[in-house]
């Protein structure tokens, strides 16, 4: 199988690539099944895009533990439990598989799932993926720990950090990261002061 996915990645058409990849898949290789579960959601290689073709691929390489797929997979059947397997905790399960090797929108979204019952794991996801330099991620994290929320202490000075690496990242948050900032920081000094 591996000779066939390396085969593939060096034939010179899709008309090539393809058969290649979809035998390497049949073989049960990972990575020619999330390679097909990709080109099948985007329409790449000659092949229409096709939904359910991608699902079954991208199962099929996370049940092989490949984090980009159970993410994708989560991805494409925009969490509904039927399309996943069944049940919210299924949902969970290939967040959790993806977030355990350190695939940061995994992280950013299985934290966003478990905030309001384990806030303490949902902030460890959160900076786990702001390490990783997701911006969305540093400006959750910043929040549950300035407002102390969801039974998180507060962190003040852990919070102007992440909101301060949400802003400098730029992006959809930076605005809301640099209000935050502003407001948090008469607090911090407040705090540090008293």
């Amino acid at each position: 199988a591996a000779e066939l996915f390396e085969a593939a990645r060096s034939a010179g058409s899709p008309a090539e690539t393809i058969p290649l990849l979809e035998r390497a898949a049949e073989q049960g290789l990972a990575q020619a099944q999330a390679m097909l579960g990709l080109a099948h959601a985007q329409g790449h290689g000659g092949l229409s895009a096709n939904a359910a073709e991608a699902i079954r691929w991208f199962r099929m390489a996370a049940l092989q533990g490949d984090a980009d797929s159970a993410y994708n997979l989560v991805a494409m059947c925009e969490a509904r439990p039927g399309c996943i397997g069944g049940r919210r905790s299924d949902t969970r399960r290939w967040l959790g598989l993806a977030a355990t090797q350190g695939h940061a929108p995994a992280c950013f979204e299985l934290g966003n799932l478990l905030l309001d019952e384990d806030a303490s794991q949902a902030v460890s996801l959160f900076r786990r993926a702001a390490d990783s330099g997701h911006p969305a991620a540093s400006f959750n994290a910043g929040h549950v720990l300035a407002l102390g929320r969801h039974g998180v202490e507060p962190d003040l000075t852990s919070a102007l950090l992440l909101f301060s690496r949400a802003e400098w990242a730029g992006g959809k948050v930076a605005d809301d990261a640099r209000a935050a900032l502003e407001r948090l920081w008469p607090r911090w000094v407040a705090a540090a002061d008293g």
